[in-house]
């Protein structure tokens, strides 16, 4: 005997029910999932920055080992492998610029100096414990010795207009040593003394 239309109207609705009922719990449930799968991609990628950047640490600290044991060129190895993975890291460029000097590629190092110049005002003067000062006083002693003398004195006037409160002498620093001996650069360099030591060289 065939079911009535009634019938068949009332378990139509009773399916209808159950397919309702079983996609919202498989909806639940794949949102469960799906809540689940962010979760872990967000621990595994927090996990994975932390991991570069104290990778990223190791590499600038070692690259800093060898800067001042004189192995440059072994120091610039690290600087690009870290370049490569923490580009951003504070301070790289600016070792970058050092580095490439003492290897006598002053056009590089140029660059290098402007990139960190760059970045540092994207970071409103400040990289970690590095001011604008210290990067623009780079650049001018890298100028300096590639015989841009204007260019040069513009950011030595830079350097100052930061404050640059680093520790400096005429007498210890080469790149002060020879900017001094320009009579162009002596009011900047008088200026930079007295913000870093409270000290004037007698020379000066």
């Amino acid at each position: 005997m065939l079911p009535s239309v009634e019938h068949a109207l009332q378990w139509l609705a009773v399916v209808e029910v159950a397919i309702a009922i079983v996609e919202l719990v498989a909806r639940r449930s794949l949102r469960r999932i799906l809540a689940a799968l962010f979760l872990t991609i967000a621990v595994l990628f927090c996990f994975d920055r932390l991991d570069r950047a104290a990778g990223g640490e190791r590499l600038f600290q070692s690259g800093v080992k060898l800067e001042k044991a004189g192995e440059h060129g072994a120091a610039f190895e690290k600087w690009k492998e870290l370049e490569k993975q923490d580009p951003t890291h504070p301070g790289l460029h600016l070792n970058m610029a050092a580095t490439a000097r003492a290897l006598g590629e002053l056009d590089q190092a140029e660059t290098f100096a402007t990139e960190a110049i760059e970045e540092l005002i994207e970071n409103n003067g400040r990289q970690g414990p590095i001011r604008i000062g210290n990067a623009y006083y780079t650049r001018a002693a890298i100028r300096f010795a590639h015989g841009k003398f204007d260019e040069a004195l513009a950011d030595l006037r830079k350097a100052v207009d930061d404050g640059f409160p680093y520790q400096v002498s005429v007498q210890s620093d080469v790149d002060l040593r020879a900017m001094a001996g320009d009579s162009r650069f002596q009011p900047y360099i008088r200026s930079i003394l007295r913000n870093g030591n409270g000290v004037q060289d007698e020379q000066l």
